[in-house]
């Protein structure tokens, strides 16, 4: 054997043809192993250039392929590999059917056992690997329990009777397992024969298992055997007995280290760096790389970096999550609305959520997307209306007249000849083939069968296939629904249709899209492990951070530290080394590296980055590490903007003119013109949804409605103890509950069905008998709509309740809100002369509008109407939620308060309508605009 030890300033791939012996153009009788797949790809490639003609390549293998081919050519087996899948359901068995059960009834379904088997899984594979036998194991039984929760340590299975009774199974079974590969190539690597290479030449690796140094032992003995290392930061080849030549070469790389607050200063300095570099004219081809150790970043970089060259001009290859891309968002909706079902009713804010995606909402109807979407925009439109109904049938939607009705008014222009008819069967269609045909799933197999159908519906019917990288997503998709519906774990049933979407969420969660990245061509994007052994001129490596580079995973084993330095297993420090490792000779054997690293209160720059920052100042004899470091920041102006006025036109002045003003309309001028501008002129509104959770609004509706319901049947009478019967009360409020939220009210309905029942009690008993023992009530009208004229205003305001209070008219407003703050007006502050107090004094102008248009539209003079409002969301009902537009201690000159209040009121109506004054923001903005819906438009205007 020749062992060989280069420079990372010698190109590995370079060093490898050099000892290539072909049959003139014809190398198949060479076999190359590297410890990755990637660098075969180079290798051909550096032939293809060399020979500058077609040829037969070596076998390439990369180590886990190498052991493949010895296992199933050489030594002639054909033993099934197990995927993760397979190996869980073996060990969920064994699991089962043990006496003392690990964690009792914590794991007994295969859903929740599934991310402690691919725990278990990895630690059997890597105790097989490295040959230690059950007994090694059991003897450190006692220190494994160490590492285990104290809910499941009590009754824990012993790790050791895993270890012995999964492979005891799977060879009864003759399945194989990678690590059973290693070990069974190990234990007759003499009856290997590969005499038939020329030249086998191991190039680039760093460490082996015990596994492979028994092979690596092997194939030391062999003369046609050349073994080629790369120099690097922690290597040790006495380890292996090796005592290579040395083949070096000086130079070190020009290194950049730039420190950005988040992804996107990273991403945005290598694009900019990279423009330059194009500008100056410098070449960037596959001698270039960007590597991203996180996986997350290469979507900000390929929207903000990537986007200004051509697909022909870089290559990706890293494995990417599967749970990061929109196909995952769909099957996660689709879990939500399937997993929230109550009987046959789906909870329609998932249900939204689902039809809204738009891999969904884009499906084709006669080869075009714009009625789907406008279907289903519709359903939003129709649901959010009735948005206390939180769960619905399928088939009610189908049916549902308001929404094929409003469908076929939006599409009638856009596509006259289709009928409502059509409508319906596609809605249909669309349900049949995504959510009706997950819920008839039989077991775990014919669930992935019937979702791996849905996503084909998917690719076929939407455009989703046009979305970037959709291929690659689905591909990944379908492949692992292909492996569960084949897998050990296929018969499983389970009653809940739930539970399959659990299970096959976690095996989903744990698997990587894999960008293969060939033909290799263009500025290389590379995730860590794909960079081995690949020698780059300009590198750019982003994210190198503390648990990242190097990335620290202590809980993905259950053997503890302690356990693993006993059975000479490789712990994180191990990891470390490597990872350091390879980080070293691709640094080291580049021309530029430019080292981008994120310094925030949560992130800190990687020890790998300290150490060559170090390294550094100790041949400058620096003390100050800040000269080497460019800093990424963006110019932030804290200086806030102030939105500009808007003029009014003569069409704004002649609307205004015909508006009819409410309370709320002339409150929201009060606060912020510009609001009113955006509310009332242009009509912008927010767009509500189903929510998940109870809003106040919706509350107050309801209990506005049952006080109507209660005291609509006591209009024109006096009120009496006996005529307020308590028991009406709750029918109506029973009756109200069932028809928004249905008959069975359960959780946070319940709660508030309960609450609403004791606190409108408490408003009969506590408030309004108490009230009628003082002063005779009379209700004069419930809801009621009035509109008047007074000089050119229309004004406009709905009364929840108007009675006789003995010779006085009181109005009341019921508020579900208990804050008096924010429904009052200070006297004390108000001056009718200064504007600007105006806002500061007044809350809300509504008791004083209705004061004037009661008094237009009657004739009842200001004076003897009181208006007040009633704050029923209070925790203690009783007399003093009353809230008056006068108190006591207000109602010192009353008619010349009142008077004010009216001139304030068509002051400010005059204001709104005279041209020459502008839409002008709000006076105390801070607290006008932090919640404001406008806020956005507002300041970018």
């Amino acid at each position: 054997m020749k062992a060989i030890l280069i420079s990372p300033r010698i190109n590995l791939i370079e060093v490898v043809s050099q000892y290539l012996s072909p049959n003139g153009r014809d190398y198949s009788s060479n076999l190359v192993i590297f410890p990755g797949k990637r660098p075969a790809y180079f290798l051909r490639k550096f032939i293809a250039k060399k020979i500058k003609a077609s040829f037969i390549p070596p076998r390439i293998f990369s180590m886990d392929e190498f052991i493949d081919y010895l296992y199933e050519e050489e030594l002639g087996q054909r033993k099934r590999k197990l995927e993760p899948i397979d190996a869980v359901a073996i060990l969920y068995e064994i699991h089962k059917n043990s006496v003392h059960s690990l964690g009792e009834n914590s794991f007994f379904e295969p859903d929740t056992f599934f991310p402690l088997g691919l725990k278990i899984w990895s630690d059997l594979e890597e105790l097989y690997i490295e040959n230690v036998s059950p007994d090694q194991l059991r003897a450190t039984d006692h220190i494994t329990h160490e590492n285990i929760p104290a809910p499941t340590a009590q009754k824990l299975q012993s790790l050791s009777y895993f270890y012995q009774s999964f492979y005891q199974r799977i060879i009864e079974d003759s399945y194989s397992t990678r690590s059973l590969r290693y070990q069974e190539v190990a234990l007759k690597i003499d009856q290997v024969n590969l005499d038939h290479f020329c030249k086998i030449i191991l190039a680039g690796f760093f460490a082996f298992t015990r596994s492979e140094k028994k092979i690596f032992n092997f194939l030391k003995t062999k003369e046609q055997v050349v073994c080629i290392f790369q120099e690097g930061w922690g290597l040790n080849l006495e380890e292996i007995g090796i005592h290579p030549e040395k083949e070096l070469r000086p130079g070190k790389p020009t290194l950049y280290f730039y420190q950005s607050p988040d992804t996107h200063g990273q991403v945005l300095g290598v694009g900019n760096i990279l423009k330059e570099k194009i500008a100056q004219g410098e070449k960037l081809d596959e001698n270039t790389v960007i590597v991203l150790p996180a996986a997350e970043t290469l979507f900000p970089l390929y929207h903000h970096t990537l986007n200004f060259l051509n697909s022909e001009q870089y290559n990706i290859s890293l494995g990417y999550p599967l749970l990061r891309t929109p196909l995952f968002s769909l099957f996660n909706n689709l879990m939500n609305l399937i997993t929230s079902r109550e009987e046959d009713c789906l909870y329609v804010p998932y249900y939204l959520e689902f039809v809204l995606h738009p891999y969904i909402k884009n499906i084709y109807f006669d080869n075009q997307t714009e009625i789907t979407r406008v279907l289903f925009h519709t359903v939003e439109e129709v649901l959010r209306e009735r948005r206390t109904k939180r769960f619905m049938n399928l088939s009610e939607i189908e049916q549902d007249e308001q929404i094929i009705t409003l469908v076929r008014e939006k599409i009638r222009k856009l596509a006259p000849e289709v009928s409502p008819e059509e409508i319906i069967t596609h809605l249909k269609s669309i349900h049949e083939h995504t959510i009706k045909k997950i819920l008839a799933s039989k077991n775990v197999g014919d669930f992935a069968t019937q979702l791996k159908e849905v996503v084909e519906y998917i690719y076929r019917k939407s455009t989703a296939r046009l979305h970037p990288f959709f291929y690659p997503y689905s591909e990944s998709f379908l492949t692992e629904l292909d492996l569960i519906s084949r897998s050990l774990m296929r018969e499983i049933k389970f009653e809940e249709v739930g539970t399959y979407f659990k299970l096959v969420k976690k095996v989903l969660a744990s698997t990587y899209i894999p960008f293969t990245g060939t033909p290799i061509r263009g500025i290389q994007v590379l995730g860590m492990l794909e960079t081995r052994n690949l020698k780059f001129d300009k590198v750019f490596f982003l994210d190198l951070n503390e648990g990242i580079i190097p990335e620290i995973k202590k809980e993905e084993t259950l053997l503890p530290f302690k356990v693993r330095k006993i059975l000479g297993l490789p712990t994180y420090f191990d990891r470390e080394r490597l990872m350091g490792y390879y980080f070293d000779i691709l640094i080291q054997g580049a021309q530029e590296a430019h080292l981008f690293y994120i310094e925030n209160s949560e992130k800190e720059r990687s020890r790998f980055i300290e150490r060559l920052i170090w390294e550094r100042q100790k041949e400058e004899k620096r003390m100050d590490d800040q000269t080497y470091i460019k800093k990424i920041q963006y110019q932030v102006t804290l200086q806030e903007k102030r939105p500009l006025p808007i003029n009014k036109t003569e069409e704004i002045v002649r609307f205004l003119k015909d508006f009819s003003f409410s309370a709320s309309s002339l409150d929201t001028y009060l606060n912020c013109p510009l609001k009113f501008y955006y509310k009332y002129v242009l009509g912008l509104t927010e767009k509500e949804g189903v929510s998940e959770e109870l809003e106040q609004e919706e509350i107050g509706l309801l209990v506005h409605q049952v006080l109507f319901d209660y005291f609509r049947g006591k209009i024109g009478q006096i009120l009496t103890p006996k005529s307020l019967n308590l028991c009406e009360l709750e029918k109506i409020i029973d009756y109200r509950f069932e028809e928004q939220y249905g008959k069975e009210v359960v959780g946070e309905i319940y709660l508030l069905k309960r609450q609403v029942k004791k606190h409108l009690e408490d408003f009969i008993k506590q408030y309004q008998i108490p009230k009628l023992k003082d002063t005779p009530v009379k209700i004069i009208n419930l809801e009621h709509q009035l509109e008047t004229t007074k000089d050119i205003f229309r004004l406009t305001a709905r009364m929840d309740r108007i009675e006789n209070r003995g010779n006085r008219i009181a109005i009341i407003d019921y508020k579900t809100s208990a804050n008096r703050k924010y429904l009052s007006i200070n006297f004390n502050k108000l001056d009718l002369n200064k504007r600007e107090s105006w806002n500061e004094a007044i809350a809300t102008l509504q008791l004083p509008f209705y004061n004037i248009v009661y008094s237009l539209s009657t004739g009842v003079s200001p004076e003897e109407i009181e208006c007040f409002f009633l704050l029923l969301g209070r925790n203690l009902i009783d007399q003093d939620i009353e809230l008056p537009l006068f108190e006591d201690k207000d109602r010192n000159g009353l008619a010349e308060k009142l008077s004010s209040l009216h001139h304030i009121i068509f002051t400010l109506l005059k204001e709104i309508i005279d041209p020459n004054q502008p839409f002008i923001p709000a006076s105390n903005r801070q607290d006008q605009c932090r919640w404001c819906i406008y806020n956005n438009t507002c300041s970018n205007s």
